[in-house]
């Protein structure tokens, strides 16, 4: 189960407390990771975290849940990781969890101990993560572990030297698009401006899933666009489909090439792209960076809201259907709609 973990998080977690929901066949269908807080005064806060991971058991009546312990100094804190495996069984048993299990370990690598918390099982040793199925299915898609979350905050972030000649071009993209939007008032209400950009995005998406790379001055008409709330809000649409990953891919882009408060938008529907196909830390990762580029995106705080709460990752994919209607009323061509399973 440890070895699995990285490529679930996308990261090797340290100093953390991974929570795993499992389904009828033992897949697993929610991940939760915390900072492992040690300490009586503290535990309130990793209550609320067990909590809050135990709302789709009430919820989805799922199966058997594990919580997975992660401390180098593992031996100086024992009492608090019993503490916790305490509390994380009590919670899931009320939650009705039909299963629950504790661990233990110091790390993960490869032949590093681990120990059962909740007394059930004898101790053993992590796989291989590189060799785990979920590693080989992630790395095959194109998505790489970082070593740590600091990495994933650093992928994310990017550095200020790559915004620099972005953020040199912003004022000049916001005038031509302020020009080009009022060329189409009041005959259209901007409706022309807005169907050009959204095909605009989809051409650049197209191009970067290609291999082609987006010059600087592209990246400043695509970060103006997305300032549009009806261009931004249709965007919201292909997070399910067949283009959500090359999509996830320029959101990435741009939210490491523009400046702040630009960089808000394409930051949010990156941490949207990724909380839907269940990567709740590079969400959290994103979300956090669209709120410190402008702290009153209003998306920005509804969906970091809904990932604090642990609402299901399909209960938000309702936002995809508000996007794909916004496109629609503005005349836009999207991609087709996924079919319903």
């Amino acid at each position: 189960m440890y070895a699995a973990v990285p490529a679930l998080l996308g990261f090797y977690p340290e100093r953390s407390l991974v929570l795993l929901g499992l389904g009828g066949r033992g897949e697993v269908v929610a991940v939760g990771r915390h900072d492992l807080l040690c300490g009586s005064e503290r535990r309130a806060s990793m209550r609320e975290s067990v909590e809050r991971f135990a709302v789709p058991f009430r919820d989805r009546n799922l199966a058997a849940a594990a919580a997975l312990v992660v401390d180098d100094e593992a031996e100086a804190h024992a009492a608090d990781h019993d503490a916790v495996a305490s509390l994380f069984l009590g919670v899931m048993a009320s939650a009705g969890a039909q299963w629950a299990v504790a661990y233990a370990t110091t790390e993960i690598r490869a032949g590093a101990r681990w120990w059962c918390l909740s007394g059930q099982e004898p101790p053993g040793t992590v796989g291989d993560p590189r060799a785990s199925a979920v590693t080989v299915a992630r790395v095959l898609a194109g998505r790489p572990i970082q070593r740590s979350r600091g990495e994933l905050r650093d992928l994310v972030a990017g550095s200020p030297r790559e915004r620099l000649e972005v953020a040199a071009l912003i004022d000049a993209a916001q005038h031509s698009a302020d020009l080009e939007f009022s060329l189409g008032l009041p005959r259209d209400q901007g409706g022309g401006y807005r169907r050009r950009k959204v095909a605009l995005l989809l051409r650049q998406i197209d191009c970067l899933a290609a291999g082609e790379q987006l010059l600087p001055v592209e990246l400043a008409e695509l970060g103006i666009a997305l300032q549009d709330t009806r261009i931004r809000d249709t965007m919201l649409a292909l997070a399910v489909g067949e283009v959500a990953d090359a999509a996830e891919r320029m959101w990435l882009l741009l939210t490491r090439a523009l400046p702040a408060p630009e960089r808000a938008d394409a930051a949010v529907l990156l941490g949207f792209h990724a909380y839907l196909r269940g990567e709740g830390a590079l969400a959290r990762v994103a979300l956090d960076v669209a709120l410190d580029a402008d702290p009153e995106h209003r998306l920005a705080a509804l969906i970091s809201a809904s990932v604090d709460r642990g609402l299901h990752p399909g209960e938000l994919a309702v936002l995809a259907d508000t996007g794909r209607r916004v496109g629609m009323e503005l005349g836009a061509s999207l991609p087709p709609a996924p079919r319903p399973v």
